[in-house]
């Protein structure tokens, strides 16, 4: 699965479970409870598969030149 798709699941996700917590138990506990895991799978979601314009530009440019990336 692509990485952006699970950016936009999550995203909606994000915005939608807290927004149903808030109103069926009108609880800010709840939303907080909702968003923290919430939080914890977007950041893995980023960790797993950064991008790195830069860095791809760099290797790229090295694997021209013939030479070690840095």
């Amino acid at each position: 699965m692509a990485k952006e798709a699970l950016m936009k699941f999550l995203g909606t996700g994000m915005v939608v479970l807290p927004a149903i917590m808030a109103v069926g138990t009108g609880s800010l506990d709840a939303v907080a409870m909702t968003l923290f895991p919430l939080l914890m799978l977007m950041l893995s979601v980023l960790m797993v598969n950064p991008d790195d314009p830069i860095g791809d530009k760099l290797k790229a440019e090295a694997r021209e030149k013939d030479e070690p990336p840095q």
